[in-house]
């Protein structure tokens, strides 16, 4: 990616998504302090809610996704693979 695109990105999700704001967001969904999965699969619920979230903060899912991960306030992210829970992968040995 583009350096200066990086950075345009970086400071528009702080603009829009200060942290203040996403700690409230998760409290007032019924989170906490934290999400545990991002998941539209085997966390239907709380992928509901994420979704609900992203709605009323006004941006997209990929963009709440990442500013979650960029704070650390979600454990476990699968929203680009939702079946990256239960993929299996080989080590490179026999």
């Amino acid at each position: 990616m583009d350096w200066l695109e990086w950075q345009a990105n970086a400071i528009a999700s702080v603009i829009l998504m200060p942290k203040e704001v996403i700690m409230r967001a998760l409290f007032l969904f019924g989170f906490g302090e934290r999400i545990e999965m991002i998941n539209n699969v085997y966390a239907t619920w709380e992928y509901e809610r994420f979704s609900s979230m992203a709605v009323f903060l006004g941006v997209s899912k990929t963009a709440l996704s990442i500013r979650l991960t960029q704070l650390g306030l979600v454990d476990k992210n699968y929203f680009g693979n939702p079946y990256d829970l239960t993929d299996i992968y080989c080590d490179g040995g026999v």
